[in-house]
């Protein structure tokens, strides 16, 4: 601009109020600066084309259907079926382990022991044997171990006697065993058979 003043000076007469006033004039006139044109605005930019495929059409709400509530389950419990008399497998015999399983008779195979009870039979009278005096000469001793059965009245049934005992002994024990009498023995309220073991001891005093 210091440059364009100089030069307009230079074409301008020496007086002070017309010369600045004529080198107004000629900064105006004498020298312009063009200004610079704007770039052309593309077609493609001034329209923006809208594909409507494109574009995401809101989502209309779906009515809500009713539904059926899912029906209840029950549970139903089982149908009670009859009731059963649980078994039971005699053990009375296993008081004689001195007869074998195959050499043992039925009634002691199908004999209740006294702990399979619910009332075992109770001694309501008993008798001591007679000691032989035949075997008190000769100083006999010795155990008479019986198994015998009681019946559902409370008798003295079937009995079965450990080997190894004197004869007269045995015999003397069991005279003595058919006195007794027992209460009938019961299995869930019922009468039943039993099986018990008695052990009679002969032993001569000194």
């Amino acid at each position: 601009m210091i440059s364009a003043l100089r030069s307009g000076y230079r074409c301008l007469p020496h007086r002070p109020a017309l010369a600045l006033l004529l080198g107004m004039l000629w900064l105006g006139g004498c020298r312009q600066v063009p200004l610079k044109p704007e770039p052309p605005i593309e077609e493609s930019a001034q329209r923006t084309v809208i594909d409507r495929s494109q574009v995401q059409q809101p989502v209309q709400p779906q009515p809500v259907q009713p539904q059926d509530a899912p029906a209840p389950i029950y549970a139903v419990p089982p149908t009670a079926g009859p009731r059963t008399t649980p078994s039971l497998v005699p053990q009375g015999s296993q008081q004689a382990p001195w007869i074998s399983a195959s050499e043992r008779p039925a009634w002691l195979r199908d004999c209740l022991s006294s702990i399979q009870l619910d009332q075992p039979p109770q001694i309501q009278r008993t008798a001591l044997p007679d000691y032989p005096k035949v075997l008190i000469d000769s100083n006999t001793e010795g155990p008479v171990v019986i198994i015998f059965q009681i019946s559902e009245t409370g008798q003295l049934g079937n009995y079965a006697v450990r080997p190894g005992a004197h004869p007269a002994l045995v015999k003397a024990s069991i005279q003595a065993l058919r006195q007794w009498k027992f209460s009938p023995p019961t299995w869930q309220g019922k009468p039943v058979a039993a099986c018990l073991i008695q052990a009679f001891r002969y032993k001569l005093q000194e």
